[in-house]
């Protein structure tokens, strides 16, 4: 239970659902971050108070990253861009702690219901110019983003130009002949679909988002002996939503209306349900895994790296990008792999 919409709703409906049946309390698990800045426990306390139902929160430190970090790479049998996979982690891995061998979870709303920030760019897409002003306009008391910030969103997810210039701007790192051999097909009909709603859902739950997400949370519970189990996700509660108009997904300037006036309705409290902001298990990076002359060495040793970058200057690298350059030279290590020239 991350304390956002999706999982809150599942929580609240489920532990109705088991009042009504037994005398047993309904368990959640969440994990917070300590870095204050992307903490969402608050959240999730609060509604577990409110629905009275027990919710374990644990925050795991540096240490703990530490402990685990080499392992969940090698789990993953491949390399993964950012750390918010450790949060996953950890959490099943507390749900096996406690000895809970099912859970709910949220994963699938997103997609399904448009909560994403960056189907703003569809949705104006798909209306008319007054429809799409109006809709900016109320950006920021409802996504809790700037109507500039809604327009940088609309031109660069909606236009395959505008992406694939960023997208070369940050491949610089890469010498030019792997530049050359990259395939920017997929990215091209992905851009396409943001001019029809139905088109980008289906794409992002078939192949562009859906998959990956799964694999990571499936490899995470399978390595704690959890099962998880996705309601969102039923084939079908997902027809369902697909065929339900998009203006009731987003209505008045509110992502995922349907589900949050569904919440109200049901009682749960409105510091949950009018949420504007959007987080999740966001991992506290920085504090976990602070930049160190042990990470630079383990980056710049690398052969695979050292073969695929232009420069390997990492300093001059943010920190999301000195985490998938570091990630690619521990997986690398791990399962000792080769390069064939």
């Amino acid at each position: 239970m991350s304390g956002g919409l999706d999982s809150s709703f599942i929580v609240a409906h489920s532990s109705t659902l088991l009042n009504q049946s037994s005398n047993k309390r309904f368990s959640a698990i969440s994990i917070g971050s300590i870095d204050e800045r992307n903490d969402e426990s608050f959240y999730a306390k609060l509604l577990a108070k409110s629905l009275n139902v027990d919710c374990d929160v644990v925050f795991p430190d540096r240490i703990d990253f530490e402990k685990l970090l080499n392992e969940v790479i090698y789990l993953h049998e491949e390399p993964f861009a950012n750390t918010s996979v450790y949060m996953q982690y950890f959490l099943m891995k507390t749900a096996k702690d406690k000895g809970i061998k099912v859970l709910l979870d949220g994963q699938g709303a997103d997609e399904v219901l448009l909560g994403y920030s960056r189907y703003i760019a569809a949705f104006i897409r798909t209306h008319s110019v007054f429809s799409g002003f109006r809709f900016l306009f109320k950006l920021k008391s409802h996504y809790g983003i700037s109507i500039w910030a809604g327009l940088k969103n609309y031109f660069y997810f909606s236009n395959y130009t505008v992406r694939i210039s960023r997208l070369r701007i940050r491949q610089r790192i890469l010498k030019r002949k792997y530049r050359r051999k990259l395939d920017f097909s997929n990215l091209k009909i992905l851009a396409k679909s943001y001019s029809q709603l139905f088109d980008l859902q289906c794409n992002e739950i078939y192949w562009a988002q859906m998959p990956e997400l799964l694999k990571w949370e499936d490899k995470n519970a399978m390595a704690n002996s959890v099962e998880t189990r996705l309601p969102y996700l039923d084939y079908k509660f997902v027809e369902t939503c697909l065929s339900i108009n998009n203006n009731f997904k987003i209505r008045e300037g509110w992502s995922k209306y349907l589900l949050r006036r569904i919440m109200s309705r049901n009682g749960v409290i409105k510091e949950i349900t009018w949420r504007r902001n959007k987080g999740g298990f966001d991992s506290p990076e920085n504090k976990w895994w602070p930049m160190s002359l042990e990470i630079e060495k383990t980056i710049r040793d690398s052969k695979i790296l050292t073969e695929l970058l232009e420069k390997n200057n990492i300093q001059k690298q943010n920190q999301q990008m000195r985490w998938k350059l570091y990630n690619i030279a521990v997986w690398e290590k791990l399962y000792n792999i080769k390069i064939n020239l």
